[in-house]
């Protein structure tokens, strides 16, 4: 997926000797998820529907139909700021440093006008997917790690491991048992490029995601570019330096980490104040720090 996996588990001693059957299981999950949900590996079901190019319906396993069905619901309760079809506009912006020019305004707006999650057409009865157009891709950059993140924590926690945290990239989710002392999970201060931590979160049962502009970027022409893209527009967000999401799922928390990156402070908070047990922490570029009234943030 791009990104480093850290699993990090407490075991009773007499589970100490099967240290290594969980990381295993841990990892196995983590390379059948990128199986399923990579849009560059061609056995993969998400490589299938991007090259059915619009003209059939993609029939699918019901774990990838359900994540889409899920991604859908997502993008309506964000108007549209996170969106699974970004990835047609992956070819006009690279943050990978061989891009040497900004695109010009007529490649990102033909490019944008294949970004519509509403095109997206599911059919439960037969459980397939179907693209609007040829031109139309799916990707799973802003959710997939969230996913494996939480497949992990259910597959090793079904194993009777009682305490651990899956950290996908940033997107971490924790668990302990009822009487266990909390996990502390540092937020990167997005300001400074040796990983410094601004503050931290004491969580048990839950997941934080941070979608942050210090990940990937690109100067250009005297002007520094972001890798997160509004795909209402498609330009790269400009303003916000990091949001992080804290719920109880780390699918959730990585798309709405990157929808409110997208919305910017006012909508984004806006929105998780209406949504139970989600809380936010905002940062913008001049490193202003807003935060939901829920969250216990330590700065």
């Amino acid at each position: 997926m791009g990104t480093r996996f850290n699993v990090v588990l407490t075991l009773d001693s007499g589970q100490q000797d099967s240290t290594d059957i969980y990381l295993d299981l841990a990892e196995a999950e983590v390379r059948r998820i990128e199986d399923l949900i990579s849009s560059w590996r061609q056995n993969s079901e998400t490589w299938a529907v991007n090259h059915a190019f619009g003209n059939n319906p993609e029939p699918v396993s019901d774990e990838l139909y359900r994540l889409i069905e899920r991604s859908l619901k997502i993008s309506k309760i964000t108007d549209g700021a996170f969106d699974i079809s970004f990835a047609s506009i992956d070819p006009i912006w690279k943050f990978d440093g061989s891009m040497t020019r900004i695109p010009d305004s007529a490649s990102v707006s033909a490019s944008r006008r294949w970004i519509d999650h509403t095109k997206i057409h599911l059919d439960a009865e037969v459980r397939s997917i179907q693209l609007g157009s040829k031109e139309m891709k799916i990707s799973f950059g802003g959710i997939g790690k969230g996913y494996a993140a939480d497949q992990v924590k259910k597959i090793l926690t079904s194993f009777g491991v009682k305490r651990g945290s899956v950290d996908a990239g940033g997107d971490v989710s924790v668990w302990t048992d009822p009487d266990g002392r909390p996990w502390t999970v540092g937020i990167q201060n997005p300001a400074v490029s040796n990983k410094a931590i601004i503050g931290d979160l004491k969580l048990t049962n839950m997941a934080v995601a941070t979608s942050g502009d210090y990940e990937r970027s690109v100067a250009i022409e005297g002007q520094r570019f972001a890798h997160i893209i509004d795909p209402r527009t498609g330009w790269p967000v400009q303003g916000v330096a990091s949001v992080s999401i804290v719920c109880s799922s780390a699918e959730m928390a990585d798309a709405l980490a990157t929808a409110v990156f997208v919305m910017g402070r006012k909508a984004g908070l806006n929105l998780i104040e209406q949504l139970a047990e989600v809380e936010c922490i905002f940062i913008d570029s001049a490193g202003n720090i807003s935060t939901t009234p829920g969250i216990q943030f330590a700065k």
